[in-house]
């Protein structure tokens, strides 16, 4: 009640629904939670091992398709955990975070890439380039189109794209709170949570960590920014 006071009348609908989301949804998983108290750290641990040894796991996270990172970050993506990679520029961040995607997907596990600078049609052509293992400059232009063996390819890649369940939104330029809501009502309408409040299994590959227009501010370091950002999606 009191944030929805401090309404000027000059934020967007989606700040004035995030205002409402971030508020009600963070409620609803801490009420969810029903022990705050502090336990014995070997409370539970009998039917851990005993589930351990009855159902052995190939690795503790999600695949991600390229094994050698998987074991850099320790098994796989884990449940509550951010990994992050850096490079330069225009090196194929966004290309491996397709190929993620695409493994993950394949395993019935939603994902939702955060896209701070990708066209729609660029969500067609890497995936299907990458599916048919054509060349991306051969798929965006459609020389593919002159070969029927080729075609059949990327017709084909098309089709698994469609089946699938990766999706995207777009957030460049929107606040990180706003970026927050809207991954939050991808969860609840997309995901789904278990009785207990929890989301279900699911991947959110974030493309990528940089400043957005409103976070400009000549008293505040780049890093500092930087770092309130990947603060705020750690918590969430």
């Amino acid at each position: 009640q009191t944030d929805i006071l401090e309404i000027s009348g000059n934020e967007s609908i989606n700040d004035i629904f995030g205002i409402v989301e971030n508020n009600i949804i963070d409620c609803a998983s801490f009420i969810s939670i029903e022990d705050h108290k502090a336990k014995l750290i070997s409370e539970g641990i009998d039917d851990y091992f005993n589930k351990l040894e009855s159902e052995p796991l190939e690795q503790k996270g999600i695949s991600t398709g390229f094994p050698l990172y998987d074991k850099c970050i320790g098994g796989g993506l884990r449940p509550g955990s951010v990994d992050v990679i850096g490079s330069r520029v225009k090196v194929g961040k966004s290309t491996i975070c397709i190929n993620f995607a695409l493994h993950i997907a394949k395993m019935n596990i939603p994902v939702l890439i955060c896209d701070s600078e990708m066209s729609e049609t660029d969500f067609y052509d890497k995936p299907t380039s990458c599916l048919s293992k054509i060349p991306l400059e051969e798929v965006s232009t459609g020389k593919y189109s002159k070969f029927n063996h080729l075609k059949n390819k990327v017709h084909k890649a098309k089709e698994e794209v469609k089946s699938l369940p990766i999706f995207r939104q777009a957030i460049g330029g929107e606040s990180i709170e706003n970026q927050i809501a809207s991954i939050k009502r991808w969860i609840i309408t997309e995901v789904g949570l278990t009785k207990e409040g929890r989301a279900n299994q699911s991947v959110i590959i974030y493309d990528y960590l940089k400043l957005m227009t409103n976070d400009i501010n000549r008293n505040v370091q780049e890093y500092q920014i930087l770092g309130f950002l990947m603060t705020t999606l750690v918590n969430f």
